[in-house]
C-alpha cells in the first residue's frame, strides 16, 4: 500500500483550484521574450524524470518541469520569468536559447497524454485525458501532480475528474503497446487526492 507521507502530502492536500491542467492551462499558451515579442506557443512540456527512470515513478515523487517545447526548440525552465496567461522569458529571441531538445526526457503531451492506463494485472482502467500540475511552496518550480482520467475538458463537457497521483504509476511502458501501469488496485488511489475535481463547462472559442 502506498502512503501519502512517502511522496509529499502537501500536494495531495492542496486545494484543487491551485492545479493547472496541461491541456487547458499550459499547451498552446503564448511564449513572450524579454522585449515583448511572441516567439510561438507551448507545444509540449518536458519533465526531469528520464525515460530510463520510468520504473518506478515513486522513487521520484512528483517530477519537476524541466522545460517547454516552442516552435521545435527547447526552452529551459531556468529561462522562465513567470507563467500565467503566457510564458515570459528572461532573454530576447530564440538565438539566446541554443539548447537542443533533450531526447532522454519524458514529454507529457507526446508520450503521456491519451495513453491507456492499466492496473498491474493488465486490466484497462481508462485513458490519460489530462495531467495536473502545480507550483511548489516557493512558487518557483512547476511539479507534475498526477494523471487525470474521466475528464472531457478538451471537449468542453462538465465532468468529474479522477486524479491518480504521479507516484502511483508503477511503470511507463514506451514500447508498443504503450501504456501507463498503475500500482495495485486503482480504487485505492482515488481517495488520495480527497475529492475529484468538478470542472465548469469550457466555452468553445
Amino acid at each position: 500500500m502506498i502512503h501519502k507521507e512517502k511522496f509529499g502530502h502537501e500536494y495531495l492536500e492542496m486545494p484543487r483550484d491551485q492545479f493547472m491542467m496541461l491541456s487547458k492551462h499550459v499547451l498552446n499558451k503564448p511564449v513572450i521574450d524579454a522585449h515583448g515579442t511572441k516567439l510561438g506557443v507551448i507545444s509540449d512540456v518536458l519533465i526531469t524524470q528520464t525515460l530510463c527512470d520510468a520504473l518506478p515513478a515513486c522513487k521520484h515523487s512528483f517530477p519537476t518541469v524541466s522545460g517547454m517545447i516552442v516552435n521545435k526548440r527547447f526552452i529551459s525552465w531556468r529561462s522562465v520569468v513567470s507563467f500565467a496567461d503566457y510564458l515570459l522569458l528572461k532573454e530576447r529571441g530564440f538565438s539566446l536559447y541554443p539548447e537542443p531538445i533533450p531526447t532522454d526526457k519524458i514529454m507529457l503531451s507526446k508520450q503521456i497524454l491519451d495513453e491507456q492506463m492499466l492496473d498491474e494485472n493488465g486490466k484497462h482502467i481508462g485513458c490519460v485525458d489530462d495531467l495536473a500540475l502545480a507550483y511548489d511552496k516557493e512558487n518557483t518550480v512547476l511539479k507534475i501532480i498526477g494523471i487525470c482520467s474521466g475528464i472531457s475538458v478538451r471537449m468542453g463537457f462538465n465532468k468529474l475528474v479522477d486524479i491518480f497521483p504521479w507516484p502511483c504509476i508503477k511503470h511507463i511502458r514506451f514500447e508498443k503497446p504503450t501504456a501507463i501501469i498503475l500500482r495495485s488496485d486503482a480504487k485505492k488511489y482515488k481517495p488520495m487526492l480527497k475529492k475529484s475535481i468538478k470542472l465548469k463547462r469550457v466555452s468553445a472559442s
